[in-house]
């Protein structure tokens, strides 16, 4: 039946790197998943810095983002703090008086992460025969003092051999990392002298602080360990990431009286409806939602049923350190009621007064109200440290705070820091969320769930719970890693296209977390000689297109199989992007079909083509790519796209790949992707660049061929303004007037939506309308308040808020 399969990939993300393929660093084995490194974000592709998989398996935001800084005040009386992102660098800081490295900073700009399952494999290799019999990738490329291997597993060489970096065990005692005497990656710093267990995973990195004047500036070297448990019998643990944070001194002068500070921007689902608060007796500070349902009070989110509704609570707790001070701000003040004072630091002296516990023009913190009382002495060091659930406690619920998107600072006081002199702080992210519970009785939960951390930390009989261990040691199965090769990304569709229905194998149980797993082999093999296994990704038995959803889930995950020089980087000029216009000149607010012709690799058994293709989502919108292949598509076409609204600008990308397992597409390689120019081109900005990257071509014998990349400048009509277009605001689709009183009209360029549903404030699906041949829809019967409206064209949606008047 399904005799010509063809797969359609596609996938868009945001890139820092406009001419890179992004490094994202994810740690993921629970039901918590961390994004890069703070201050410096190791290119998570704007995702946010904390993030919650439900049990549904959508991924939900909770932090969207966190970094720390020091703040104080030197000798000579002038302030100082690392914020600036000019002087915060990925890497060591070996000598302050070398030049900036760009190339190493590229280079260290990453997380090394190695599981305990291949600690525990090379501990076993070794003690076998004292030989490493099967050396493994993030044993050996793991940046511990001297690693002879480095260069060789890395790509490039450390400036210093005798640098203290990522920690190890050092089997024989000589100070040097080498895994040939049986050393391998350790997590002492964390002090989680466990007997019971050892971290599912370990992540490492490092970055520094650097301004240019020498000798009274700052020098400041930052190491970041990271740990989780995969840790399903026991709730809090599979809801807790560990982070240790190391800050050595490497200036020439003492760092006196200062404070770590924590800025964290929470964002549980919806972002704008969430209140903050602490607990100094649990020594933490915690995000929650304003009301019981997440994203029904707030205009400013999409509503989506299955990504919000949250009513738990995200708390960072500190373990070895008291927390000083906890403060506030809001995003935007002048949409509310805030007064200036209130309003977020800019300036070097505004950090200073919100790390040490006052507002930003230097008043103090008081303990009612929104905090900011002057005259008044009421002070306190921690806003909104009552029990919200309690109406005689001081708490943003109690003081019925405005809907906002509220940013905190929370510090931790250092006396002193001598040159060369290391602090530890020890904190972690857990998410508390009971069945049955609300927002508020979730709070105290989430103060609960801190105690029980803050008990059981670092005690030197190991934590009293039980967790399960992994058991793969070999051939293991990463989740959607369907080719081995330690990356899931669009080259995984080929090995479903080709064993689509090939097989009914082993039904095995499917773990939501991107660490190896065990599975039988079904002993079919592909002519890469995968076995099968690997290719059912959701572990039902059956190659099916439920498997693509599985590598859209832990797309861009790595292991540490991967091996960076497998990227296909070089440009090649034999391959044209060409234009259905007569010039290269994007018309505004109008789509544009462009073909991907020209291909200069010809093969007779050419059974699959990926690239990537990025653009600048500030210029240029792309609708649903289509297929020019000219039969099979309608009816044998499987495919599904993740179109997302970026409201930052920087440049997307999306992954596509084509396979047809059962002959040669080479006449059928010629791919359409439409395109849309957002008329919102300055006098200043004339061009706009499409590139095709990562080119790849699959042939019947299994061979991945590289073809390169190849780039094309559009140009950018202007935009003349014309009333509609003041009114729609050069958005792809519109309702208006709204407010309305019954009558919504609506104006789409993009494409003709055929129906919509339209949603309460709670959630609750009340009507669907048909929106073929009409340019309305008429919610008169509809009682006045907020309402969501989802707009469908096939697998296309969009998601609206808007107001019923009286």
């Amino acid at each position: 039946m399904f005799k010509n399969i063809i797969f359609i990939f596609i996938l868009t993300f945001q890139l820092f790197l406009v001419e890179a393929q992004p490094n994202i660093n994810s740690i993921q084995v629970n039901k918590l998943r961390q994004n890069g490194t703070p201050n410096i974000g190791n290119d998570t592709n704007d995702k946010p810095f904390l993030q919650l998989v439900q049990s549904n398996g959508s991924i939900v935001s909770l932090i969207k983002k966190f970094d720390f800084y020091i703040c104080g005040q030197d000798a000579r009386g002038v302030f100082y703090n690392t914020l600036d992102p000019l002087y915060t660098h990925p890497g060591p800081l070996y000598d302050k008086l070398d030049p900036f490295d760009s190339l190493e900073a590229k280079h260290f700009n990453k997380s090394w992460q190695v599981f305990d399952s291949e600690i525990q494999n090379h501990k076993k290799d070794y003690w076998d025969n004292s030989i490493i019999d099967n050396r493994i990738n993030s044993i050996y490329s793991w940046p511990g003092k001297g690693n002879p291997y480095f260069e060789k597993y890395n790509g490039f060489k450390l400036k210093k051999q005798d640098y203290n970096l990522a920690p190890f065990f050092d089997y024989n005692g000589d100070d040097i990392y080498n895994p040939d005497d049986g050393d391998y990656p350790n997590h002492n710093r964390i002090h989680i002298n466990d007997i019971n267990i050892n971290p599912t995973v370990i992540s490492w990195s490092v970055f520094h602080f650097l301004p240019p004047k020498i000798p009274y500036s700052l020098a400041i070297e930052f190491n970041l360990l990271t740990c989780a448990y995969q840790c399903s019998e026991n709730d809090i643990f599979d809801h807790t990431i560990f982070n240790s944070l190391w800050i050595t001194n490497r200036g020439d002068e003492e760092l006196f009286d200062f404070n770590l500070s924590f800025l964290t921007d929470f964002a549980l689902g919806c972002e704008d409806d969430d209140y903050i608060g602490c607990s100094p007796s649990t020594n933490s500070f915690y995000g929650y939602n304003s009301n019981k349902v997440d994203a029904t009070t707030s205009m400013s989110c999409d509503f989506d049923p299955l990504n919000y509704f949250l009513n738990g609570s995200i708390s960072c707790v500190f373990f070895t350190d008291l927390m000083s001070t906890f403060m506030y701000y809001p995003e935007s003040p002048t949409k509310t009621t805030f007064p200036f004072g209130m309003s977020g630091p800019e300036l070097t002296n505004e950090y200073h007064y919100y790390s040490f516990g006052y507002w930003r023009d230097g008043s103090n913190l008081t303990n009612f109200g929104n905090g900011y009382n002057p005259g008044s002495t009421l002070y306190s060091h921690f806003a909104f440290s009552g029990n919200p659930k309690l109406s005689n406690q001081w708490s943003m619920y109690k003081e019925k705070m405005p809907l906002e998107n509220y940013k905190t600072i929370s510090s931790i006081h250092v006396e002193y820091l001598f040159p060369e002199q290391t602090k530890q702080i020890h904190y972690a992210f857990v998410y508390s969320q009971h069945p049955g519970a609300n927002h508020l009785e979730n709070v105290e939960i989430a103060k609960w769930d801190a105690t029980f951390l803050r008990s059981i930390y670092g005690v030197f009989d190991g934590f009293q719970v039980k967790c399960s261990s992994e058991k793969c040691s070999d051939d293991c199965l990463w989740n959607g890693d369907t080719n081995r090769d330690g990356i899931v990304n669009q080259e995984d569709l080929y090995n479903i296209a080709v064993g689509y229905k090939l097989s009914i194998g082993k039904i095995r149980e499917y773990i939501d977390s991107w660490i190896p797993n065990e599975s039988e082999n079904w002993n079919v093999h592909l002519f890469d000689s995968t076995d099968l296994k690997h290719v059912d990704a959701d572990g039902n038995g059956t190659i099916a297109f439920d498997d693509v959803n599985i590598i859209k889930r832990f797309f861009g995950f790595k292991n540490s199989n991967f091996n960076e020089n497998s990227l296909c980087n070089q440009s090649n000029e034999l391959i044209k992007i060409k234009s259905k216009l007569e010039s290269d000149t994007l018309p505004s607010m109008r789509s544009t079909d462009l073909l991907y012709i020209d291909w200069s690799f010809r093969h007779d058994s050419i059974i699959g083509v990926s690239f990537e293709v990025s653009y600048n989502n500030k210029f240029v919108e792309v609708l649903l790519p289509e297929t020019s292949i000219e039969y099979g598509i309608n009816n044998y076409a499987l495919y599904f796209n993740e179109i997302r609204n970026n409201r930052f600008e920087k440049r997307n990308y999306f992954s596509m790949a084509i396979t047809n397992k059962d002959s040669s597409i080479n006449e059928l390689i010629n791919t359409k992707i439409k395109i849309q120019y957002l008329g919102n081109n300055t006098d200043a900005i004339q061009f706009t660049k499409l590139k095709l990257d990562q080119i790849k071509i699959l042939t019947a014998d299994g061979q991945v061929h590289c073809l390169g990349n190849v780039e094309k400048l559009f140009r950018l009509e202007k935009s003349v303004a014309t009333k509609v277009d003041e009114l729609i605001g050069h958005n792809p689709f519109i309702f208006y007037p709204n407010p309305t009183l019954g009558i919504l009209n609506y104006k789409s360029f993009e494409t003709h939506y055929s129906r919509c549903l339209i949603f309460n404030a709670i959630g609750q699906l009340i009507k669907e309308e048909n929106m073929l041949d009409r340019d309305n829809i008429d919610i008169t019967d509809l009682n006045p308040g907020i309402y969501f409206i989802e707009v469908v064209a096939g697998n296309l949606k969009r998601v609206f808020t808007v107001i019923k008047s009286e």
